[in-house]
């Protein structure tokens, strides 16, 4: 039996206007007494009016909130996002966080929007936002992270499997000094890629002479690139966790009078546009970007209608894609 407005404003013992003054972020409510409503209303699966009709008609209000968007797999990702959206008539926002990192002014903005889901894209501070999404009962799917979190719902790559075969291209090549260049040492894509890496590199019997960490930003890579090739030991195979700081040991390399392929072999991961172009003809672990988006654009109906089992996490697997640079 659906649950109703009335049994929510029952079960709280307050009136069915204050149910609807919940559900709007502007609205007067006291604060104590509109998280008792959202809380129950999550606990009963009732959803307002508003969003229920959307969801009978299958047209929804996403929010993608995302960081990092000078990063080209995060550029990459939201293109595709807007293009489902477009196709399915579907209305997108995006909220990008911006580098400090502050909430705050993010999260009023997105709580005043009448929205069905969020999708956490590349997030730094994600499962704050997801905390603070759930207390206002707005479904929540991670894209490209995972958290520990009972109730997650995400879409990610196969980032341990995409370590293994980045390992495992450098010492078929014949990789004897190896670096792993990786992102933000907290992030699950950081430390997946690197345990992955790692076990593969170990059942070759095989260690990391250089264990660095980037950032996943172009600058810092680059000074860790000049470092490496300025080494009497320097290394000959190089594992970074994402295209962005692989163009910069690209170009550390030829500063350096290297050539890779050749002189390095480097490999990188998420196989952006750039890494197809005749600069760098990048080696990289595609993590099929498109499959990511569209596996997420399958759970958004369950995530609005409560029917999304908690807990899920769909990986899509990774692919190594061979050029000139590995």
């Amino acid at each position: 039996m659906r649950v109703t407005a009335r049994d929510i404003a029952r079960k709280c013992e307050t009136s069915l206007s204050a149910v609807s003054r919940a559900f709007r972020a502007d609205a007067s409510i006291s604060p104590e007494l509109r998280q008792r409503i959202l809380d129950e209303a999550t606990k009963s699966g009732y959803q307002p009016p508003a969003r229920r009709a959307r969801s009978k008609t299958r047209t929804f209000s996403i929010a993608v909130i995302i960081g990092e968007i000078e990063n080209p797999f995060n550029a990459l990702a939201l293109m595709q996002f807007s293009a489902r959206s477009a196709v399915l008539g579907w209305d997108m926002t995006t909220f990008v966080i911006p580098p400090s990192g502050r909430l705050d002014a993010t999260m009023e903005q997105v709580l005043a929007a009448d929205l069905d889901v969020v999708v956490l894209a590349s997030v730094e501070l994600s499962s704050e936002l997801a905390k603070v999404c759930r207390e206002r009962a707005l479904p929540v799917i991670y894209f490209n992270r995972i958290q520990t979190d009972a109730n997650m719902v995400a879409v990610c790559t196969d980032n341990y499997g995409g370590g293994r075969l980045a390992a495992e291209r450098l010492v078929t090549l014949g990789c004897r000094t190896l670096s792993f260049v990786g992102g933000r040492a907290e992030t699950s894509t950081h430390l997946e890629r690197r345990r992955g890496f790692l076990d593969a590199l170990a059942a070759q019997g095989r260690s990391l002479a250089y264990d660095e960490v980037g950032n996943f930003d172009y600058d810092t890579a680059r000074v860790i690139g000049e470092t490496h090739f300025s080494k009497p030991t320097r290394p000959d195979g190089i594992f970074c966790a994402n295209d962005n700081m692989a163009f910069a040991l690209v170009d550390a390399a030829d500063a350096a009078g290297l050539e890779p392929g050749k002189s390095v072999f480097i490999i990188g991961y998420d196989d952006v546009p750039m890494a197809s172009w005749n600069r760098y003809q990048l080696t990289t672990v595609s993590q099929q970007v498109e499959q990511m988006v569209e596996d997420t654009i399958k759970l958004i109906p369950q995530a609005v209608e409560n029917t999304a089992p908690g807990g899920v996490i769909k990986v899509v697997p990774s692919k190594l894609i061979i050029r000139q640079s590995g």
